[in-house]
């Protein structure tokens, strides 16, 4: 997680994931704006695959003991993922 585009497979352990967002979680509150809204096709990175991305940073965040929420740029809504989008979340099994 140290360059700014979110990598295109993010498919390895979740539990790395979870670490990863943790422990590396100033750089992710400060990228995840621009992660949000960025178009990352160009770099092999397509808008669901982000979004995915985006949504799992949300639930990692949510759950962690770090006591301020992620950041949104000015024009961001919470219900809107990157580019505007709506990001629908999965249903718990």
């Amino acid at each position: 997680m140290t360059t700014t585009c979110p990598d295109s497979n993010a498919d390895y352990s979740g539990m790395d994931f979870s670490c990863e967002t943790y422990v590396q979680r100033q750089i992710v509150y400060c990228h995840y704006p621009f992660w949000r809204v960025q178009d990352f096709t160009d770099q092999g990175v397509t808008a669901e695959q982000r979004d995915d991305l985006i949504l799992r940073i949300e639930k990692r965040w949510e759950i962690s003991d770090i006591p301020f929420k992620l950041p949104r740029l000015k024009n961001q809504n919470a219900d809107q993922g990157g580019g505007g989008q709506p990001v629908t979340r999965p249903e718990s099994k």
